[in-house]
């Protein structure tokens, strides 16, 4: 339901989402496979790739705000478009307090079809398509629907950059901490075995 609307809901990013989600979604169940089970070291990894995963989302946001700033901001990386639903277009710029003359100014296939005629109207209605290009730009002059366009934009590629991070970043660890698990045991076993001086 939300990954058709997040930032646009670009294709990109729902199969982003998509795929988070079953991730996240088997790892959660093998983790609680291991657990019935009674095999403790064999979930805790499955409950440390479930946490990764769905932490992917924090750094994907650090990183969209970084990227569109570096971008849009201090590279000035050129005239990039984005589409905006025309009603999502009147909300964001109705809760920047925008008069009705911006939208008419700069996005007119968002204005009501009003024709002189039947006849013009009906042309109007279908020359809106209820979508329009929003240009992504951060200088002075950008309203607040250019500045989300920047958002926007790099929004797809935070998201799979964020859960590569993640998930080659829990790989790591895990594999990292297999020796520190396998000195445990050992150290676990060395206490209980009754030839250890207590």
């Amino acid at each position: 339901m939300l990954t058709r609307r997040t930032l646009g809901g670009s294709f990109g990013a729902q199969i982003c989402n998509s795929c988070l989600c079953i991730m996240t979604l088997t790892s959660a169940g093998l983790a609680y496979y291991n657990i019935r089970r009674l095999q403790v070291d064999q979930h805790r990894k499955w409950m440390l790739r479930t946490i990764f995963y769905m932490s992917s989302i924090i750094t994907d946001r650090i990183l969209n705000i970084a990227l569109s700033d570096i971008l849009f901001k201090y590279l000035k990386y050129g005239a990039y478009y984005t589409v905006w639903d025309c009603q999502e277009l009147k909300f964001t710029l109705d809760q920047y307090g925008l008069p009705e003359q911006y939208l008419a100014a700069f996005y007119p296939t968002c204005l009501p079809a009003n024709g002189t005629t039947p006849e013009e109207t009906a042309l109007l209605a279908m020359s809106h398509t209820g979508y329009v290009a929003v240009k992504a730009s951060v200088d002075g002059l950008s309203g607040p629907e250019m500045i989300g366009s920047t958002y926007r934009w790099t929004f797809s590629g935070c998201l799979w950059w964020g859960l590569l991070i993640h998930t080659i970043g829990v790989e790591i660890y895990v594999r990292s901490c297999k020796t520190v698990s396998g000195m445990l045991v050992s150290a676990d076993k060395l206490q209980t075995d009754s030839t250890y001086p207590r």
